[in-house]
């Protein structure tokens, strides 16, 4: 029986890890990775069957994306009162995400055809695909 393993690395490191994978999770990584290597690579540790599941931010560019932030900015800490007790400042380095989520789309679908992505509350969206 294989014991599940559970790693935690920082960005730069990500594009070095060589071990195959039945599941690999992103929160907040993309966007401080080059999107389409980042994404090739992914899609080759995937074992067939694998699922990719990233919770990313992009940079806002037309009415609709300005829309959804200004909603968010209400929202998010409205969300964090009832949600969380107290919230801690994150020790993580911070960066402005580059790419629209137009681009991220375009990218995405190239390299992992059937790519799904959907704006999601918080200022993030999310990336779903499963390795045929």
């Amino acid at each position: 029986m294989e014991v599940p393993v559970n790693a935690r690395l920082f960005a730069s490191d990500a594009l070095a890890v060589q071990e195959r994978a039945d599941l690999i999770t992103m929160i907040a990584v993309l966007h401080h990775l080059p999107l389409r290597s980042a994404l090739e690579h992914v899609a080759d540790l995937l074992n067939p069957g694998g699922r990719f599941l990233c919770v990313g931010l992009a940079r806002p560019r037309n009415l609709v994306d300005w829309v959804w932030e200004a909603g968010n900015v209400v929202a998010n800490p409205l969300i964090g009162l009832l949600k969380y007790e107290k919230a801690t400042p994150s020790p993580a380095r911070i960066a402005a995400p580059s790419l629209t989520l137009e681009e991220i789309d375009q990218v995405g679908s190239e390299v992992m055809p059937g790519l799904r992505i959907r704006r999601r509350e918080g200022f993030r969206h999310t990336l779903m695909w499963s390795k045929p």
